[in-house]
Order: C-alpha cells, then sequence, then structure tokens
C-alpha cells in the first residue's frame, strides 16, 4: 500500500511539473518501480510499472487538441504505424501486449514533439540541455551506487563496493553506458562549462569502448577547434582555462586521497576498455549481430514486433547464442528486427532531413544528431525494453533535437520576414 502511494505522488509531480518533462525522463521510472511487487509481475507483464509515461502522452496529445502540425510531426506518426505488420507479427510470434504498448506511445510521440516546439524558447532561455544532463548524471550516479551498494556484496564480495560501483557499467536504463550515450549527444549543446567538465568526467567513468570511442573523436574535433582559433584570434580564453585548471587540480586532489588499490583497479579497467578495440573481431556484439539477422529472416522480413527483440530469440536455433538480449546494440539493427525495413528507411529520411536542416541553421545541433547516428552503430536504441520495462527514453532525447532544429529553422524565417519588412 506505501508503495502505491509512493508511486502514485511521483506521477503526480510529474504531471504537475510537466512542463520539465525532459528533466524527468532518466527518473520516470521509479514512478511505476514501487508498483511491482516481487512476484506479482512476471516478466512478459512488467513492462507496465511504466504506465507514468503513457499517461503524460496522453496529457500532451489533449494539450495539442489531437492536431498535427508540420512534416516532422507528420513522420513521427506515419513512422510506428508502417510497423503495424511487425506488430501483427507479434500477436502470433511474441509478446503482443509488450508490442501494442510501446506501438502506442510511438503513435503518440508527435504529440511531445510539438510540446517541445511551443516551448523550446523558453528553454533555450532557461538553458534546459544542461538541467536535463545534470538529471541524467544524478540517475546514473545513483545507479552506479545502486550496482555497488547493493549487487557488489554478492558479484564481488571481496571488492570495496564504492570501488565496484565506480567500474559497474551496470544494466538497461540509466547504466553508465546507456545514459553515457544520451549524454554524448548532449554534449554540443551544453552552455555551461562546468556542466560539460562533470559530463565528460562520469564519461570517462563508464568504462564504455562506445562512448570512449565518440568521445575521444568528439574531444579531438574541440581541441583541433581550440587550436585555429587561438593562432586566428590569438586570444587565450582566460575563464574556459581556469575553469579546466580547477576540474584537473580537483581531480588530482580526489586521486591523491583514494586508495592506491582503488587507482591501480581503475587504470587496469580503463586499460582493458582502451585495448579492447584492438580485439575488436572478438567483440559479442558481432554474434548479436549475426542473431538479430537471423530473427528478421525468422519474422518473413516484416519485424517481430516493437519490444519483441528479446523474445524473438525464442524462433532461432538455441546453439547460435548464449545470452539473450533487449536490443541488437546496434541502433538499425533493432529498428531493422523489431519494425521492419521500412520504418528503417523512414528514421533514416527523418534523422538525414533533420541534420541537413541543423547543418544550416544550427551546427550544434548538427553534431548532436551526427554523434546520435554515429553511436547508434555501437549501441542504443530508440526505446529501452530491458529489465521488464517499455520506456520511450532515448527517443524523447532524439525527439528534442529534432524540436530544436525545427526551431531555429522557424526564428530563422521570421528573422528574415522581420528585416525584409524593416527594409520595405
Amino acid at each position: 500500500m506505501i508503495r502505491l502511494f509512493v508511486s502514485f505522488l511521483i506521477l503526480a509531480a510529474c504531471i504537475g511539473f510537466i512542463e520539465f518533462f525532459p528533466v524527468f525522463i532518466p527518473h520516470l521510472q521509479y514512478a511505476g518501480f514501487f508498483l511491482m511487487e516481487a512476484g506479482v509481475l512476471d516478466y512478459s507483464t512488467s513492462f507496465l510499472i511504466t504506465y507514468a509515461e503513457l499517461v503524460i502522452l496522453i496529457i500532451f496529445l489533449f494539450k495539442s487538441k489531437m492536431k498535427i502540425n508540420d512534416r516532422y510531426s507528420f513522420l513521427l506518426l506515419i513512422m510506428p504505424l508502417v510497423s503495424a505488420p511487425a506488430l501483427l507479427n507479434s500477436y502470433f510470434n511474441g509478446n503482443f501486449f509488450a508490442s501494442l504498448y510501446l506501438f502506442t506511445m510511438l503513435c503518440l510521440i508527435p504529440f511531445y514533439y510539438q510540446f517541445l516546439l511551443r516551448g523550446m524558447g523558453y528553454f533555450i532561455e532557461i538553458n534546459l540541455v544542461d538541467y536535463m544532463v545534470i538529471s541524467l548524471l544524478i540517475a546514473g550516479v545513483f545507479t552506479k551506487l545502486y550496482q555497488g551498494y547493493v549487487h557488489g556484496p554478492i558479484l564481488a564480495p571481496s571488492m570495496d563496493p564504492l570501488l565496484y560501483g565506480l567500474i559497474s557499467r551496470g544494466g538497461g536504463m540509466n547504466a553508465s553506458n546507456h545514459i553515457g550515450g544520451i549524454i554524448l549527444v548532449l554534449l554540443p549543446l551544453i552552455t555551461g562549462k562546468r556542466v560539460f567538465y562533470l559530463a565528460v568526467f562520469f564519461l570517462i567513468l563508464s568504462f564504455s569502448r562506445g562512448v570512449y570511442f565518440v568521445l575521444g573523436i568528439y574531444l579531438f574535433y574541440l581541441v583541433i577547434k581550440y587550436i585555429v582559433e587561438l593562432f586566428k584570434y590569438k586570444v587565450i580564453p582566460r575563464r574556459h582555462l581556469g575553469n579546466l585548471i580547477l576540474y584537473v587540480s580537483v581531480l588530482a586532489i580526489i586521486l591523491e586521497l583514494m586508495p592506491s588499490g582503488h587507482i591501480d583497479e581503475l587504470a587496469r579497467n580503463f586499460s582493458n576498455r582502451i585495448s579492447a578495440f584492438f580485439v575488436v573481431g572478438q567483440n559479442e556484439r558481432f554474434n548479436i549481430f549475426q542473431n538479430a539477422l537471423e530473427m528478421f529472416i525468422q519474422s518473413n522480413y516484416i519485424g517481430v514486433g516493437p519490444a519483441n527483440f528479446y523474445y524473438a530469440y525464442d524462433k532461432i536455433p538455441s546453439e547460435l547464442y548464449e545470452n539473450k538480449f533487449s536490443n541488437a546494440h546496434n541502433l538499425y539493427l533493432t529498428i531493422l528486427v523489431e519494425n521492419g525495413i521500412i520504418f528503417l528507411l523512414m528514421f533514416l529520411y527523418l534523422s538525414l532531413t533533420v541534420m541537413k536542416k541543423a547543418y544550416k541553421y544550427d551546427k550544434k545541433a548538427f553534431i548532436s544528431l551526427f554523434i546520435f547516428m554515429f553511436y547508434g552503430l555501437f549501441s542504443g536504441q530508440l526505446y529501452e525494453t530491458g529489465m521488464g520495462k517499455v520506456s520511450l527514453y532515448d527517443y524523447y532525447y532524439y525527439v528534442f533535437l529534432i524540436a530544436y532544429v525545427r526551431y531555429q529553422q522557424l526564428k530563422n524565417k521570421q528573422g528574415r520576414a522581420i528585416a525584409a519588412l524593416k527594409n520595405d
């Protein structure tokens, strides 16, 4: 009874502050988590614990008066509709209820986009992206602590719980390798340097190879850009340099206070993750990719249904895999296997169209979208369906970028129209 009461309190708070919904996304799963008593729901129906998202998306639907206003919201609506054959396939070969639940949320996402577009001017003014990143960092740190102090004593009884939490990547929503991918996407749009440095520090502690690869490329780009500007303007930005020195100093103090054994373990794990780049052919992901393609073939090239990647393992020979996964560890393969080729093509069309607009109206948003698409080669999915949950999670941030670019486009057109009137 207490859990039920707490759950509805959290949900009521989310609805009461619905204008700041993008900040609550990484924590929203807990609104339904308290409903699930051990043994009450099995894996096939426990996705209902994320009912809060459905409630909030329906509120956005009514706030938009059920209208589709532009081509982007139209494309966001059409995309899930073309996956209807895959949804039907899940009725006969999978978890239809989870598919239908996710399908419904995907159909409601255009109204979330319209909500973002209406408020984007205010969101930019208050630096909402920074608050979103801070919220993600809090969720990621909480998950690491949970891994260390709850799972650590069982999985690594001889290791200090805090150390285990630091080196653990977790699993599912809010895991450091998952949440790290989202923070990567938002990095170019961060306005506060302190938030940026905290985000980079967390990404280093993610111990994710995919995160390291993309982060390394992005930081290399920033260094080159900084050097070019330095030679061009011959001015050292003292404020930025001061922030960097401050954070390096704080990091040095932390390392000095940390036990030497902890530092050695962190260094060993970091080294192992870096060296893994040179044995990429042995990466388990390649086996998952092969399994994914086999699933798609077994679905008669239709798709196994939204949220049904995990259940599709039952349709391929068990000797092909050792473990079951909730996604293909590749954005594009996950979309293909679950929703079909037309959904994938529409997603690519929408993404490339928005990237083209972003390149014209906001270069930082272009880099963010590029990171989203590039990181998708290594990990990520549009939504999260692991651990018995169904959440649009990553999709919310992807749609935020679309709304951000669309707002910049409209703002640019409005500026040109005002300039034309003044000239007349």
